[in-house]
């Protein structure tokens, strides 16, 4: 499971100006059953999200 403090950090890691605001976007749109974090099955979402905001992973 990936968790927001987590999720916050990658979005840092991956450059944005507003980590804590995109984590936090990211688990309300992937979090399918609502338990505050995003496990594997939820993950695609999550990428895509991620991705559609523009960011890579190299």
């Amino acid at each position: 499971m990936f968790l927001a403090v987590k999720i916050r950090k990658v979005f840092q890691y991956l450059g944005s100006t507003l980590p804590g605001l995109q984590a936090h976007q990211a688990i309300r749109l992937a979090d399918a059953n609502d338990d505050g974090a995003i496990d594997m099955s939820e993950i695609s979402d999550l990428l895509r999200y991620a991705y559609n905001l523009g960011h890579v992973v190299r």
